[in-house]
């Protein structure tokens, strides 16, 4: 079974390696590395030592001729891997774990490996866009980019190897492109959720006004500030006016009451004029109570750039309020999308998935701690990448069958590494019994 599911989607990797010298055989040096990531060990050192304690179990998997690989033999060898061949062999094998799924969010976002990095005050060199799938909470794919710059080339290409049909992809601002949206209808025959920032001036500059009433054109506090990037992620930080009107509209909106009577109301942004779709939600957690009440407006026709847009049927405005339970501080925010989606529902799900992405970020620095590891030789920091994704997957799937065993309780990532390294058939049950 192990053969049919995890390790046949991998053999296909060449191995640079002089033939006649190999004295370990690549995909035994393989799951030792997958299995100890998955044991809580970080570093080859670790590895070596709990491979040496584990090597009958292991050998009821892989053949180990001269017993456990030296930490140089791990170095050596996952510097010569061709990453882009451990990258598609991955995506290969994703799409099998996660055959499962249903119609879902495929969130697309990029992550630095910050660790990886010659020295203090240089930046890394290691920059991946990877994509992940909010109804099983797998990272389906992922692709190095040089910088965090070349995202919008290598979106497309990640969106070519990926299996999403009927799926909604969210992209944060950088991938808010005409090709990518094309790629998504016509080459996944998928629908899109683009969040929409000051990289798309016209574009933004419009909808704030539609949904707002707050002209930014011709406010300094946005002009003074803009950066090609579209990396803020607020905007009331940058504008009172735009803060004033996020509020005013949160406030008006929130109530059943004045929700009844908005036709004819000169004080409500143009949007209200048109036959818009609302939505309120109110989620809990981390000591805070955030309100999101969303709008999604299926004419896009006063939308300039609109006949661009392949796929475009909706335009749509996200408005957060926070507050704090602990010391009674409110934040509130505002966000702006064009989409591909005529469905209110289907919209606010998507943008509340794809933060799910930032969350398997956190759980890598913090659990995985990618951000500390310095290995950055030749192909050594990426292949670790995929080392460090494959075994939070497979405790994905652990995690969720443990929720849905026990709806009543929580698990985190570190417990599950945690217990995999003090029990072997629970990391069986984790490397191949889930796998069934």
């Amino acid at each position: 079974m192990l053969k049919e599911t995890f390790l046949q989607h991998f053999a296909g990797i060449s191995d640079k390696r002089q033939e006649g010298k190999i004295a370990h055989p690549l995909m035994s040096v393989f799951f030792i590395a997958v299995a100890s990531y998955v044991a809580f060990c970080d570093e080859w050192e670790l590895t070596i030592e709990w491979a040496k304690k584990n090597i009958d179990w292991l050998r009821q998997f892989v053949d180990l001729p001269f017993g456990i690989p030296s930490k140089s033999t791990f170095y050596r060898l996952f510097r010569l891997v061709n990453p882009k061949e451990f990258e598609r062999r991955f995506i290969g094998w994703t799409k099998q774990l996660a055959s499962w799924h249903g119609s879902r969010t495929v969130s697309i976002d990029g992550k630095t490996l910050c660790g990886a990095k010659e020295g203090p005050g240089d930046k890394s060199p290691f920059h991946i866009v990877s994509a992940w799938a909010s109804d099983n909470n797998l990272t389906l794919g992922f692709l190095r980019t040089d910088v965090k710059s070349n995202e919008i080339t290598a979106i497309p290409e990640l969106l070519k190897l990926l299996s999403v049909e009927g799926d909604v992809i969210t992209i944060d601002a950088m991938g808010t492109q005409t090709e990518i949206a094309k790629q998504i209808v016509e080459g996944n025959k998928a629908d899109y959720v683009l969040s929409l920032k000051r990289n798309q001036p016209s574009m933004f500059y419009d909808t704030a006004l539609f949904f707002t009433g707050v002209d930014l054109k011709n406010t300094d506090a946005i002009s003074n500030t803009a950066n090609d990037t579209g990396e803020d992620h607020t905007i009331s930080i940058l504008n009172d006016d735009m803060k004033t009107a996020a509020e005013r509209i949160y406030n008006y909106f929130a109530s059943e009451k004045t929700r009844t009577s908005i036709s004819g109301n000169n004080q409500l942004p143009v949007f209200a004029e048109y036959d818009y779709q609302f939505l309120k939600t109110k989620d809990l957690g981390h000591g805070r109570i955030e309100y999101r009440v969303y709008f999604l407006v299926n004419d896009v026709s006063w939308l300039s750039r609109h006949n661009e847009w392949v796929g475009l049927k909706s335009v749509g405005m996200v408005i957060s309020y926070t507050l704090i339970k602990k010391t009674g501080a409110k934040s509130i925010d505002c966000r702006f999308y064009i989409t591909s989606v005529d469905n209110v529902n289907r919209f606010a799900e998507s943008v509340r998935n794809h933060w799910g992405c930032e969350s398997t970020h956190y759980v890598l620095d913090v659990t995985f701690f990618e951000d500390k590891s310095r290995t950055r030789k030749e192909n050594g920091a990426l292949n670790d990448a995929v080392f460090r994704r494959i075994a939070l997957n497979l405790l994905k799937v652990e995690r969720e069958q443990f929720l849905k065993d026990n709806p009543k309780k929580k698990i985190s990532y570190k417990v599950l590494r945690f217990k995999a390294g003090l029990d072997i058939s629970f990391l069986e049950k984790i490397m191949i019994g889930n796998l069934k």
